[in-house]
């Protein structure tokens, strides 16, 4: 397993840790990470730009009725977790992958510092500007028309308990934050712009603070809280569904085949179930055996393909919605989609998203 960075450190942001990711990590032994780094979801209230809640999705109330759980988590506390449970060793860290060649007997891997790594099988899990992608399939990253900032700052007292989120819509743009265990809060916020601008010589929690001023005092609160260099900076972009990942002996997961917006927070979780369901694909199969591993990886895509595209489509939708500049637009999203739906229709929502993720 060979990785980009030269060392293991806490980076990124939230992920969410579905019911069916979270019983993968148990059926590979990971359970511990699900128990003591995952945080059950319990409802997430929608607020406009005054700060007057619209309506909630009640997450937890729906899960409990059907008997399952969704999740979430600092991405460092799973992705940590998940490599200090492997052998050492195993991990090469400082590894920049570049390019492969394969023939029938297995594949070699080209790195930047012009080293060649032979194995029967690739997985390219080389993130959202994958160059194993590139290689594949020749395309590019795909700009949502929106750029995001997101943190962890810790607060006392703390605004949000563990598990409950907020949200608020603006024009434009959206900001929303999760309480976390120990008195931390996670926020994300996004707001329309062209993609390559940047910060400001102003700096990011400068940048942040104008373009939401205005909005209600919990938004300014949190984003004063966060440390300057704990907050990070991202144009936002996706990857557009495809009818095949890889060929032969090679395939893709996580961002590099699916990465979507996180506007439905699923991203995160389906990587982790693909790495659940490949690995299961494989391993019953004879790797010096060309016909049967190719069989697998075709087998594991034709699962992954169709339940990824779901997602990064409505991730899709969803930011294009939440997202309305103009000002008629954006009211009647407040006051139509979200404040004057009944709630048992925001009850089905949760239960689609729910069930979804089983």
């Amino acid at each position: 397993m060979f990785e980009r960075a030269d060392e293991m450190r806490p980076v990124g942001a939230i992920i969410g840790v579905a019911a069916n990711a979270a019983r993968g990590l148990e059926r590979i032994g990971l359970g511990d990470i699900v128990e003591q780094a995952c945080i059950p979801v319990q409802r997430l209230d929608y607020l406009n730009w005054r700060g007057r809640r619209l309506t909630h999705m009640p997450i937890q109330e729906v899960a409990r009725e059907l008997g399952t759980r969704t999740f979430i988590a600092l991405r460092a506390d799973v992705q940590l977790g998940m490599y200090e449970a492997l052998p050492d060793g195993v991990v090469r860290l400082g590894s920049e992958f570049v390019g492969f060649e394969q023939d029938d007997a297995g594949v070699t891997a080209r790195f930047a510092d012009g080293r060649e790594e032979r194995a029967a099988v690739l997985i390219g899990a080389d993130g959202i500007q994958s160059a194993a992608r590139q290689q594949l399939l020749g395309d590019e990253p795909r700009y949502s028309g929106y750029s995001g900032w997101r943190g962890v700052a810790p607060m006392d007292p703390q605004p949000l308990e563990p598990g409950l989120a907020k949200q608020v819509l603006g024009r434009g743009k959206t900001f929303g934050a999760f309480g976390l265990t120990k008195g931390r809060v996670y926020w994300w916020a996004s707001a329309r712009m062209d993609s390559g601008l940047g910060d400001s010589p102003a700096g990011r929690k400068n940048d942040v603070r104008e373009s939401f001023r205005g909005a209600p005092e919990l938004v300014q609160t949190i984003v004063d809280a966060t440390p300057e260099d704990a907050i990070l900076r991202n144009d936002i972009y996706d990857r557009p569904p495809v009818e095949r990942w890889g060929e032969g002996r090679v395939t893709l997961i996580g961002d590099a085949g699916h990465a979507a917006t996180p506007n439905t927070g699923e991203g995160g979780s389906q990587a982790l179930l693909d790495g659940v369901v490949l690995a299961e694909s494989l391993a019953g199969s004879p790797l010096e055996d060309r016909a049967a591993v190719d069989a697998a990886l075709r087998t594991f895509e034709a699962e992954a393909i169709p339940r990824t595209a779901d997602v990064v489509n409505r991730a899709k939708e969803i930011g294009t919605f939440i997202h309305l500049q103009n000002p008629a637009a954006a009211l009647m999203r407040d006051l139509v989609f979200y404040r004057a739906t009944p709630q048992r229709i925001w009850r089905k929502r949760a239960a689609v998203y729910l069930e979804a993720a089983r």
